[in-house]
């Protein structure tokens, strides 16, 4: 966390934060969504999943294509943010960042597509006050996170940066990647621990 703290105070480097079960909590609800489906629900039956619960997801291959395809289709039609809630400390994470480093030094890096860009920036502006011009929209993480201080959850984003002195990579604890258990990862299991850091 030394590093951590070392690099927050270099106006040169950025905080780059991904979005989507960072800031948005979006899994709880498309899980809800899937345990709902008519037609996904016998699925879930016929493989003795049903019902689906978070900490059954340790892998985005879990029962091969289909959960995943299952889950993009609310991405795709923006129905994954109609009830969406935020993360545990969210709020008390990017008030006290933008505070410590200021707004110019954050950006939120997001994977999306044409239906969820305008939805997401509505989110970050109406409980934040994000401008949509600190958001990027991109699958290609690496150019905006390599040398500079990131968190993510999805461990496909740090694999390449792991071993990149310039670059602190922040993972958010989830199911999906327990398995990953790199020793220069800087794995945290609530915002609130980067709350503590910036206090």
């Amino acid at each position: 966390m030394n590093r951590i703290q070392d690099f927050l105070e270099n106006e040169n480097k950025k905080f780059c934060i991904d979005v989507d079960d960072i800031i948005i909590n979006t899994t709880e609800y498309w899980m809800y969504l899937l345990n709902n489906d008519i037609e996904f629900i016998e699925v879930l039956k016929e493989n003795d999943k049903y019902p689906i619960k978070v900490e059954d997801i340790k892998t985005w291959d879990y029962m091969g294509h289909l959960l995943g395809d299952n889950v993009y289709k609310y991405h795709l039609n923006g129905t994954i943010y109609d009830e969406y809630t935020l993360m545990p400390y969210a709020k008390e994470f990017i008030n006290s960042l933008v505070n410590k480093i200021g707004l110019d030094r954050i950006l939120f890096v997001t994977a999306s597509n044409g239906k969820n860009e305008d939805i997401k920036e509505s989110i970050l502006e109406k409980e934040f006050n994000i401008p949509s011009e600190k958001i990027i929209h991109t699958s290609d993480k690496y150019k905006y996170y390599k040398n500079n201080i990131f968190i993510d959850d999805a461990f496909h984003n740090f694999k390449d940066l792991i071993d990149c002195v310039e670059t602190i990579p922040i993972i958010l604890n989830s199911p999906w990647n327990e398995k990953y258990k790199e020793t220069k990862l800087n794995r945290i299991y609530s915002l609130k621990e980067i709350c503590d850091l910036l206090a």
